[in-house]
């Protein structure tokens, strides 16, 4: 006997909801009126029985808009890649719309359901809050993510690996001769994941390297009012943070979740009378563009952030261009991946040799 295909009434029974709800959800209309949880449900229960029914095709589109989501402003990194997106998206004829979420949940579910039909699509400078809801907006209109390699999501994506940065730069320092060395951090969480992996791939390095090297990390948690109110805050968590580390006699270097980080935390140490790199090396990630003035020179892992905003909009500007076409019915992922680079500047060098036995 043959087997019954399933349909939209079995996915919804299997899910808990309205057929209705199944409808809207697998072919993209008012998403945002959806929770998370709901969109999971859905995508799960339709995997899981094997239904087909989800619409492919989509409407050309009406707007010459992309819209931009951002975390925050203040850090030259992001303001880096959005300005990259920008000088690509005007040389094509399109506008941007920049959304800042400040990393909180509430504020980028309110800016995704502002969205209707007044884009012609969307690219995130960092990895969604709402991935599910993202991953089924893009059945709608073209989504690009700029984020991590090791974090998957079901849509085009420019990528660096922050894991082998961190490794990149922990192998770096103990080449030089630092075996105690801190990670200094603003929030290490599930939703700062790019973090956390710069963070595994230090602490990795380290324990591989085995006895006689340690890793002390250091993080504060920044709530999204602080990044709203204090453009400064990863500043002063630098700042703090290193303040903290000097109580900690063995340590001789610090690996700063970014450069802001960074940059805080180096002004912690001469504040105290110390040297860098003398009395201790300085890293960060991301190579904004202070970093290669002469007066701070920081070490640093390069992140391509102008090269990944003009491929981010590439991608949606070719998925945008096949929309309506047989191409445009291929729902096949892009990823682009970007190799980090370290550079080396003046604010690493050996190893004090008061600590070489720590």
């Amino acid at each position: 006997m043959k087997k019954r295909k399933p349909t939209s009434m079995d996915v919804a029974r299997a899910a808990g909801v309205s057929q209705s709800t199944v409808s809207m959800v697998l072919n993209g209309k008012q998403l945002p009126s959806f929770t998370d949880e709901t969109i999971r449900k859905v995508m799960d229960a339709a995997a899981q029985l094997g239904y087909e029914g989800v619409r492919r095709e989509r409407a050309p589109a009406l707007s010459n808009t992309v819209a931009v989501f951002c975390p925050v402003l203040s850090n030259p990194y992001y303001s880096g890649v959005v300005q990259a997106i920008e000088k690509a998206a005007y040389a094509a004829g399109f506008r941007t719309l920049i959304h800042t979420t400040y990393r909180n949940p509430d504020m980028e579910m309110r800016h995704l359901q502002e969205l209707g039909d007044t884009v012609a699509g969307v690219i995130f400078t960092h990895i969604p809050l709402h991935i599910k809801m993202v991953e089924t907006l893009n059945r709608q209109i073209p989504v690009v993510v700029i984020g991590d390699r090791n974090d998957m999501i079901d849509v085009d994506t420019v990528e660096v690996n922050s894991y082998r940065s961190g490794a990149a730069v922990a192998e770096h320092l103990m080449a030089l001769g630092h075996r105690h060395i801190a990670f200094l951090s603003t929030s290490l969480n599930s939703e700062n994941k790019i973090r956390v992996q710069r963070m595994e791939g230090v602490r990795d390095a380290v324990k591989n390297v085995g006895r006689g090297h340690s890793l002390t990390v250091k993080s504060q948690d920044v709530s999204s009012s602080s990044d709203i109110n204090d453009p400064d805050i990863e500043h002063k968590v630098g700042y703090e943070l290193a303040r903290e580390c000097l109580q900690i006699p063995k340590l001789t270097a610090m690996v700063c979740v970014n450069d802001m980080v960074a940059y805080g935390a180096m002004d912690a140490l001469l504040e105290a009378g110390k040297k860098v790199p003398q009395d201790y090396s300085v890293c960060g990630f991301d190579n904004v563009f202070p970093s290669h003035m002469t007066a701070v020179s920081l070490t640093s892992i390069e992140n391509h952030m102008l090269s990944k905003g003009k491929d981010a909009f590439d991608m949606l500007y070719r998925r945008i261009n096949q929309i309506g076409t047989a191409a445009g019915t291929d729902l096949s992922l892009t990823r682009v991946e970007y190799q980090p680079k370290l550079v080396v500047r003046s604010s690493t060098g050996p190893a004090r040799s008061d600590a070489s036995e720590g």
